[in-house]
């Protein structure tokens, strides 16, 4: 069993932005101040100190001494359950993502001189898991080098994407163009699986990493090739809505496929379909009638228009899916993933200030220049809004060139 079988139903993803959703905006969400409720229904794995650590630049945070209080307050009013290492854990959850992927990596790029550069991408930290790597490209050898670095570098699962709109990504045949090109999607596909497969094993197996929120538990997959889980993250068609294409992807045996309910010509042009990801639900079920019954098959995820975790609750109720992916919502609300969002109600002070933990990190991470300022443009409203001299202080932000000049602005 790998490790998004384990995830609560329905579970919350924040969806893949190019150049939005790298390590330092997924720990700006991961780090909100979540409103917090005891969770009485968490497994305790067994897991092993492993060589994960040495291998990737990821950093340990611990937990807060008020949030280790919190924790042991609630410990004898909550439901514990025994852990496979006979451990009683009881858990402080909070609202946020259950899921991140990384931005998308091109294989090739990965496997050539541009290795460095393509890198940056996959930068992370424990704060930020259970973390997907998203991957892209149309050589199935370099998918296939590309997942066992990837089982190497710590991450928690594989996701191949094709389902990106990019219209000079489409003329090079890759992602939502391998629609036309199903012999070579699956190529791809068994490519990942047998890279990982040959790294895990070679390593004796790999850690499975569950958040619940405030703590993370580990499970050793040794022994279990397989529990590294690959996906797929994909659109209904290329012009116009192919669902042999959904049928196809889902013979190929994923962990989990996310759907945007559009197809690659309508972008973002027209409302999600959501009744088709709901149909996609069904093809699912009618091909394995045994998901019904409580065995494992792939996980369907829906994306496209999901205002907030209500309204995707509501979408995954109404639809039976597994999972919601929220993409652009989070412009609209920083805590987008929050049960009750504190977001409207946040003073001009207190935005200006996350914005200020966003740039800080920026400068922290990215020290030798490694992502251009003017990326963070695109965050920039997002913190700043709704208030008086909102956009006088938004020009005078998107014209500073360096991170000092932004957190002189910002003080």
């Amino acid at each position: 069993m790998n490790f998004l079988e384990k995830l609560p139903k329905p579970f919350f993803v924040l969806a893949p932005m190019d150049d939005v959703t790298d390590t330092v905006f997924r720990q700006v969400i991961a780090t909100l101040p979540y409103p917090s409720h005891v969770d009485g229904v968490q497994a305790c794995l067994s897991g092993r100190q492993g060589n994960n650590e040495k291998r990737t630049n990821r950093t340990s945070g611990t937990e807060s001494e008020s949030r280790k209080q919190l924790t042991q307050q609630s410990a004898t009013n909550t439901n514990r359950v025994n852990g496979s290492a006979g451990e009683q854990v009881s858990v402080v959850r909070r609202y946020g993502p259950d899921l991140y992927f990384t931005e998308f990596v091109n294989v090739d790029a990965l496997q050539s001189r541009g290795r460095e550069a393509a890198l940056k991408r996959l930068k992370f930290t424990e704060k930020e898991r259970p973390i997907i790597a998203q991957i892209w490209g149309k050589n199935p050898e370099n998918f296939y080098k590309s997942a066992k670095d990837i089982v190497e570098m710590g991450f928690d699962g594989v996701d191949i994407n094709m389902g990106c709109p990019d219209k000079a990504v489409i003329k090079n045949g890759c992602c939502i163009a391998l629609i036309n090109n199903r012999e070579l999607a699956s190529e791809i596909i068994q490519a990942t699986k047998a890279g990982i497969r040959e790294a895990s094993n070679k390593s004796g197996g790999h850690r499975i990493y569950l958040k619940s929120k405030d703590r993370e538990v580990a499970q050793s997959s040794k022994g279990d090739s397989t529990s590294l889980p690959v996906s797929v993250k994909t659109r209904l068609g290329l012009g116009e809505v192919d669902l042999t294409w959904i049928e196809f992807l889902l013979k190929q045996k994923l962990n989990m496929l996310s759907i945007h309910g559009r197809t690659a010509k309508q972008l973002s042009n027209v409302p999600a379909n959501w009744e088709l990801i709901g149909k996609i639900r069904e093809i699912r079920d009618e091909l394995f009638p045994a998901y019904r019954t409580g065995r494992p098959s792939t996980l369907i995820v829906g994306n496209g228009d999901v205002k907030d975790r209500k309204h995707g609750q509501e979408l995954a109720k109404k639809y039976k899916l597994d999972g919601i992916m929220i993409g652009r919502g989070v412009f609209d609300d920083p805590f987008v993933f929050a049960e009750k969002s504190p977001w409207a109600g946040y003073t001009k002070r207190q935005k200006i200030d996350l914005y200020k933990k966003h740039v800080q990190l920026f400068a922290e991470t990215w020290k030798n220049k490694e992502r251009n300022i003017r990326t963070l443009n695109k965050f920039c409203k997002i913190y700043v809004n709704n208030f008086n001299g909102a956009k006088e202080l938004r020009e005078q932000l998107m014209a500073a060139k360096t991170t000092d000049e932004l957190l002189d602005l910002l003080s």
